[in-house]
C-alpha cells in the first residue's frame, strides 16, 4: 500500500535552485527579505495566500496540469504493480472550522484521482471542529500541523488502512481476529508487503498508531519529493 499526502501548494511547479549567498548564511538578511515580502502582501503588491493558492488551481495552470500527470502516473506505476494507493489530502489549516476556501481545488484534485480509479481522503473533516485552527499549529507563527493534528490524521488514516484490509481478508476467506490492535496476523493476507507512507512533513508521531496496528512504514515520500524525483528522471 502506498499513501501520499497531498497538500494545497503541491499544484506549484516544482521551482528551480536558485543560490542566493546572503539569504543562505545570514538570518539577517533571510529575516529582511521574508518580512519585506510579507509586506507586499498586505499592501496587495503581491497576492495574499488566499488568492495565490487559489490561483493554482485555475483551468490550464502548469503547475495545476503537471500534478494531475503526477498523479495519474503514481496511480499508473501502483497499479502495474498490482499496489493499492491511498492519496490524503491535508487542507489549509488556517481556515477550516468555517466555509473552507479551497474546497473547489480539493474537488479538482478529486476528480483527477477519480478519473484514475484512485481512492482520496479528504483529512478536512476529522480536523474540524476540534477548538480554534491555532490549537492544530505548531506555533501562532507556524500552521504545520502539531502533534494534535497529526493525531487526529492518523485516527483517519489508520481507520481507512485497518477498513480496506478488513474488507481484503474477508474477500480473501481469512477470518479477521483482534483486527485493529497489534495481535492480528499481517502474513494470513494478501501479500501486504508494508506501508510505503507519503505523508508530506508529517511528524513521526503521527505514524505510531499506524505501527501498532502491525502495519510497517518502509519509506516516506512527499508529493512535492515525487514530482522533484519526476523531473530530475529518477521515478
Amino acid at each position: 500500500l502506498v499513501i501520499l499526502q497531498y497538500f494545497i501548494n503541491d499544484a506549484e511547479p516544482v521551482p528551480t535552485e536558485r543560490k542566493l549567498f546572503l539569504v543562505d548564511r545570514s538570518y539577517l538578511v533571510a529575516y529582511t527579505v521574508s518580512r519585506f515580502d510579507s509586506m507586499l502582501r498586505l499592501t496587495g503588491t503581491r497576492p495574499n495566500w488566499k488568492d495565490y493558492y487559489a490561483s493554482l488551481y485555475e483551468d490550464g495552470r502548469p503547475g495545476l496540469e503537471a500534478a494531475k500527470q503526477a498523479l495519474a502516473k503514481l496511480a499508473s506505476r501502483t497499479n502495474e504493480d498490482g499496489t493499492k494507493l491511498l492519496v490524503t489530502i491535508l487542507p489549509e489549516l488556517r481556515e477550516i472550522n468555517g466555509e473552507y476556501p479551497f474546497a473547489a481545488a480539493h474537488q479538482k484534485i478529486k476528480d483527477a484521482l477519480s478519473a484514475n480509479h484512485v481512492p482520496v481522503l479528504d483529512l478536512i473533516d476529522g480536523l474540524r471542529g476540534h477548538g480554534p485552527e491555532s490549537t492544530l499549529w505548531v506555533t501562532k507563527a507556524d500552521d504545520h500541523p502539531n502533534g494534535k493534528a497529526n493525531t487526529l490524521v492518523a485516527a483517519q488514516v489508520l481507520r481507512w488502512v485497518v477498513d480496506t484490509l478488513q474488507a481484503d481478508l474477508k474477500r480473501a476467506g481469512v477470518r479477521a481476529h483482534h483486527f485493529g490492535n497489534s495481535r492480528f496476523n499481517m502474513t494470513k493476507a494478501r501479500r501486504w508487503t508494508g506501508l510505503a507512507a507519503a505523508l508530506g512533513g508529517v511528524r513521526a508521531g503521527m505514524y505510531r498508531p499506524i505501527s501498532a496496528a502491525g502495519i510497517s512504514i518502509q519509506s516516506t515520500l512527499s508529493f512535492s519529493s515525487m514530482r522533484e524525483r519526476q523531473v530530475r528522471g529518477k521515478m
